[in-house]
């Protein structure tokens, strides 16, 4: 796993112009969220998976990350 990953420093996209335009949406319409989400949930869900090694742990830990899309 690469560092950034690992011990939860923001990558390369984080700080990206790109990604604050996909902020700036979802904050106009919750419906834009979608992007952020498909952008980001692979490595909060690895880092969270990582720290409690248990998958349905993992699992209710990431969808506090992303309420919009629990349920």
């Amino acid at each position: 796993m690469a560092k950034g990953a690992a011990e939860g420093v923001p990558g390369q996209a984080a700080g990206s112009a790109d990604e604050r335009v996909l902020v700036e949406a979802a904050q106009r319409d919750p419906a834009e969220f979608e992007a952020l989400y498909e952008l980001h949930f692979e490595r909060v869900y690895a880092f969270v998976a990582s720290r409690v090694r248990d998958r349905a742990t993992a699992e209710d830990v990431t969808s506090e990350v992303f309420p919009q899309r629990a349920g």
